[in-house]
């Protein structure tokens, strides 16, 4: 996982994104979170993983299918929030990031403080 995160924080850097070693590095990670997955359905970090790849892939749907199978296992985790919130603001549905949030803020009206 700790490679996974260093890869992942590559994206952030637009030339990185545009290799092919970049790219191979991603498929093969993505593929190696998805055997954690099955192996360990309830192993959260790996979810988080693979949908931040699969956004980085540009592959949004994929994306939010996993993020939403990881808050099934936990709902009120507000790391999931953020990132379901990310991509629905990228796709221009600010309606259902509203939601989100706004659910965030009802489940804890503390969210302010912390």
């Amino acid at each position: 996982n700790d490679f996974s995160r260093v890869i992942v924080s590559y994206a952030q850097n637009a030339e990185a994104l545009k290799s092919e070693i970049y790219q191979q590095s991603a498929d093969f990670i993505i593929e190696e979170l998805k055997k954690n997955i099955q192996e360990h359905p309830f192993e959260l970090q790996s979810y988080i993983l693979l949908g931040q790849f699969y956004d980085v892939k540009n592959n949004p749907d994929k994306s939010e299918e996993i993020l939403l199978r990881a808050r099934e296992l936990s709902p009120k985790r507000q790391q999931l929030a953020y990132y379901l919130v990310r991509i629905k603001a990228a796709r221009r549905d600010y309606v259902s990031a509203l939601k989100i949030l706004e659910q965030l803020v009802s489940d804890n009206h503390n969210i302010a403080d912390r």
